[in-house]
């Protein structure tokens, strides 16, 4: 049915007010208001129905959006609790492999523990091992570091054995009653049939003298004392050992050294310095050669500044011993312009007082001036000494230079001296010159002497050459032992 229009519902409510004239009218007039104030209400219902509707819809559009903002939040939660038990199974991963770390790193500290007790043990046992076998060698030290207390040493060694010879032999002497003995002295030494020796009491015969004589001294304090050990009477094939090892394995041979070294010290520890053997064969041997040459009335004097220069030498050289590096003398023959920071050219000036005039001997010291008015006595020396090189190409060593064995190439530590051509030269010219002579008496008495005390010093116990000696002799001067005074 469709609803009444607006029109009709006037007719009507017109109709109903006349018919409101009468009671039963008015009542239907009444219903007719209370028709109009229901239609008011119902359309104020519509309305608020209409603004609930809307709300509802906007109600309802803020659930759905809040359901799926809701459905999102669930999955979003859903996802982080995903992952949250992800994370929980991986930290309960990561927990079981810390702790299967953890006892890994007990386990192993536990070992290292262990291990570092172990260490220490084998420390203290290699410790122990260690300063035991250090008992049984010597300490060595380092060439680099003692450097000057070495040339000190070699220097006191070179200066004494100078003074010795040259206080005993640069003097006159009857050089014609004793020269079969000067020949057996030159005997003693490298290159010893080179040497001149003028039969004459001039500065250069005494220089070639008192050259020979240091020489023959050089040579026996190399072969007895300027050794690297002592621990046998004849250790030379020792000795030569060490040296050769020296030069292939240094280390080796400082090693096998200290050792010797400590065995020696061992069996000597209560021998005074002059009664070890290598002091006693190198004084007796000197001894043997060149005591006989000296005057008797001071032979004692010879043999006791013999006594103090071979103590001095062994006691100076021990401490060259005890070097890491193997250094030993040298009295090679050589090219000594090859090498002339070792080797310099030996001098002696015989006391006197007066300056040598001879003119053979300036020319071979290298001292001779040159006359005229533009040179004077300095610039003849400058011109000499600019020669002395050359004059060092030939010689003979009388005094060893000192150098390192296990270091061959480095500069010696002890410079050596030798008796260079021009004064050999010099000094045969002198001999050539001399009148001839013929052996003496007391040249054959001096011979048939030296005879008998070797055969005396070889049936002598250890080897003690003076022990064999004859009271009153030319040799022995009635002073009985060799050793007096040690």
């Amino acid at each position: 049915m469709s609803s009444p229009s607006n029109g009709d519902v006037a007719e009507v409510e017109q109709l109903l007010l006349v018919l409101s004239s009468e009671l039963p009218l008015r009542r239907l007039a009444t219903v007719a208001d209370e028709n109009v104030r229901l239609r008011k209400e119902n359309k104020d219902l519509r309305a608020e129905s209409t603004t609930i509707t809307r709300t509802i819809q906007r109600l309802q559009t803020d659930i759905d959006s809040g359901e799926r903002e809701s459905k999102e939040k669930s999955t979003k939660l859903g996802n982080v609790v995903s992952e949250k038990k992800e994370l929980e199974a991986k930290l309960a991963a990561t927990e079981s492999s810390l702790r299967a770390q953890k006892k890994k790193v007990e386990d192993v500290e536990a070992r290292s523990i262990q291990a570092q007790e172990k260490i220490k043990e084998d420390l203290s046992d290699k410790k122990a091992e260690l300063e035991r076998l250090s008992q049984l060698s010597v300490e060595l030290k380092d060439v680099e570091d003692n450097e000057e207390q070495i040339s000190e040493a070699l220097s006191t060694i070179a200066s004494e054995a100078r003074k010795l010879v040259e206080g005993f032999f640069g003097v006159d002497v009857e050089v014609h009653a004793a020269s079969a003995l000067w020949s057996e002295v030159k005997g003693h030494i490298s290159n010893g049939s080179d040497l001149p020796l003028p039969c004459s009491n001039s500065p250069l015969a005494k220089q070639m003298r008192v050259a020979l004589v240091l020489s023959a001294v050089a040579h026996e304090l190399c072969k007895h004392i300027f050794q690297p050990t002592y621990l046998l009477k004849k250790t030379s094939e020792l000795n030569v050992f060490l040296k050769n090892l020296a030069k292939r394995n240094h280390d080796l041979e400082s090693h096998l050294r200290s050792i010797l070294l400590k065995a020696g010290n061992e069996t000597e520890n209560n021998i005074d310095s002059m009664h070890r053997p290598c002091v006693l064969a190198a004084f007796n041997s000197v001894v043997l050669v060149v005591s006989p040459l000296i005057p008797v009335s001071k032979r004692e004097e010879f043999e006791k500044g013999l006594q103090n220069l071979c103590r001095r030498a062994y006691e100076e050289w021990k401490s060259i011993q005890i070097l890491e590096d193997h250094v030993g003398p040298d009295m090679e023959p050589t090219d000594f312009s090859k090498k002339p920071d070792r080797w310099k050219s030996y001098t002696f000036t015989p006391p006197s007082p007066s300056q040598p005039t001879n003119l053979k001997q300036q020319r071979a010291n290298g001292t001779a001036v040159t006359r005229g008015p533009s040179k004077g006595p300095q610039a003849a020396s400058t011109q000499a000494r600019g020669n002395e090189a050359p004059k060092l190409k030939d010689g003979i060593v009388v005094w060893p230079a000192f150098v390192n064995v296990s270091y061959p190439g480095e500069d010696a530590l002890a410079g050596g001296l030798i008796l260079p051509k021009s004064m050999i030269e010099a000094a045969e010219e002198e001999e050539q010159n001399a009148p001839p002579t013929s052996p003496t008496s007391l040249d054959r008495s001096h011979t048939e002497a030296r005879d008998k005390k070797r055969r005396s010093s070889n049936a002598a116990p250890n080897g003690h050459a003076n022990e064999g000696r004859t009271k009153g002799t030319f040799l022995s001067n009635g002073l009985g032992g060799g050793l007096r005074g040690a």
